[in-house]
């Protein structure tokens, strides 16, 4: 009884080896760390219109909310100003609103032009 449990330990060890250095040898092989930008699939999509009009749509979406934003602050900047006392419902507001802009700028960093 003793041998059938040390061969069945072997071959657990072995087994092991073998799984895992099958898991590497395919990660090694396959994973290629650096997007490439040579691809068909890549070139393919660059010369695509509607891939184009989508960034566009999203940048023009970023572009209001950044707008929105900036209204929302000057509201809230007018309404402080006009003799209302700043309570702790606007401080939250101010936050809020610097946390969104942080948000949408860490998003799209080209929105600070």
């Amino acid at each position: 009884m003793k041998g059938f449990q040390r061969v069945l330990v072997e071959e657990r060890v072995l087994l092991s080896v073998v799984t895992f250095g099958s898991f590497g040898a395919g990660y090694f092989l396959g994973h290629r760390p650096n997007p490439r930008f040579d691809g068909p699939l890549f070139r393919a999509a660059l010369r695509d219109k509607n891939e184009w009009k989508r960034i566009q749509s999203y940048k023009d979406q970023m572009a209001q909310n950044l707008a929105n934003l900036d209204t929302a602050k000057k509201n809230l900047k007018v309404a402080n100003d006009a003799g209302a006392p700043s309570d702790k419902k606007s401080l939250e507001l101010e936050r809020r609103i610097d946390k969104e802009y942080a948000a949408l700028l860490k998003m799209d960093p080209d929105l600070k032009n």
